[in-house]
């Protein structure tokens, strides 16, 4: 019997090479890239980096990073719900509704090596409540969560925004100007039917951005997606762009306030608040730093596979609900706090990963 397969991480294709007609059989990538005529024998991961996109995105924003990182690194691009190979599927507005969602499926990847976690804009807070969600059910632990092009958690809510307009209250006869004054022009969103196609992705992903309340009485309440605003059991980037007007410095800054002492740090790189997602120099530099600081975590140099202790039930016990089944997706009453075990291994897709709208 064929093994499920896990919609929730699209890893990119591979590459498709050609030869270019010389005598002496030189291969060519469809990218117009050199490689080497003989295959070579590429070195089995070590660690994963798991990518979560900003807003209207999915996971092709990261496709091509696997080129610009060394073989040690597996790139886990996460697909959301809507987009791309899930198109069909609704997209969710809730942060607790995708966090919880997300974890079960993601979880047979975070055993079997060392793992990161890299968020880009929108992703960055959905990477950090992801964390928080697994260290408050003692589940395996990220060795370092990136946070790139993004404003602290502490400052959620449209009224830090620096741009006062809520996006997902915005009519749709007026919705692509306000995307435009304030992401500026976007070729792939000028084609009547691609807007159509993307309108419920953006509407949704903003409703998610601009209603979370990582302080609400929920949150703190549970801790679940909302996650309560905990101190990160890990070490923490922010990272971003020196023309990327979506944030002030001082806002990048206030990630600090989400980490242990002594385990922050901040890194600007060029471009603007695509810097990630585009082919540009601001790409380049970031994954050549990724690589260099992603090669500290190598498991030669760690120690063991960290996992959380979650709190303590009323008797003592973790959690509520320890017959909780991660293999059993259609089981929608499982207890949330329930603490995680190891999860079966899963399978990965390779379809076409269509383009997206990148944006917040």
């Amino acid at each position: 019997m064929a093994a499920t397969r896990n919609v929730w991480v699209l890893k990119a294709p591979p590459p498709r090479i050609k030869t270019n007609g010389t005598a002496d059989g030189t291969l060519v990538s469809a990218g117009g890239v050199q490689a080497p005529a003989a295959p070579t024998t590429a070195a089995a991961p070590l660690v994963s980096l798991f990518c979560f996109s900003p807003a209207g995105s999915g996971a092709c924003a990261f496709h091509g990073w696997e080129l610009g990182l060394p073989a040690e690194i597996e790139v886990l691009p996460v697909e959301l719900p809507g987009r791309n190979s899930r198109i069909k599927e609704a997209p969710m507005s809730s942060m607790q509704e995708l966090i919880q969602s997300m974890l079960p499926a993601l979880l047979p990847f975070m055993d079997s090596r060392p793992f990161a976690f890299f968020g880009h804009s929108m992703g960055a807070w959905v990477a950090y409540c992801l964390a928080q969600e697994l260290q408050r059910r003692g589940g395996p632990l990220p060795f370092k969560v990136y946070a790139s092009a993004n404003r602290s958690p502490l400052l959620a809510g449209t009224k830090n925004d620096v741009d006062p307009t809520v996006m997902h209250q915005v009519p749709p006869a007026d919705f692509w100007t306000a995307m435009h004054e304030r992401y500026g022009h976007n070729p792939s969103l000028e084609h009547a039917a691609v807007r159509r196609m993307m309108l419920p992705v953006l509407q949704a992903d903003f409703k998610l951005i601009e209603t979370w309340d990582p302080l609400g009485e929920a949150a703190a309440a549970t801790g679940s997606g909302g996650c309560g605003l905990q101190v990160l059991p890990c070490p923490l980037a922010a990272l971003g762009a020196t023309e990327d007007g979506r944030y002030s410095k001082q806002q990048l800054e206030a990630w600090r306030d989400c980490a242990a002492p002594g385990s922050f740090q901040q890194r600007w790189f060029e471009g603007g608040h695509s810097y990630a997602t585009t082919d540009c120099p601001g790409r380049r530099q970031l994954l050549e730093w990724l690589a260099a600081d992603l090669r500290q975590f190598m498991p030669q140099l760690m120690p063991p596979l960290k996992r959380a202790q979650p709190p303590a039930g009323k008797n003592g016990t973790l959690g509520l609900a320890p017959h909780l089944e991660l293999d059993a997706p259609r089981r929608q009453t499982a207890d949330r706090d329930a603490p995680l075990p190891a999860a079966p291994a899963a399978t990965q897709r390779h379809p076409r990963a269509g383009c997206s709208c990148l944006c917040w």
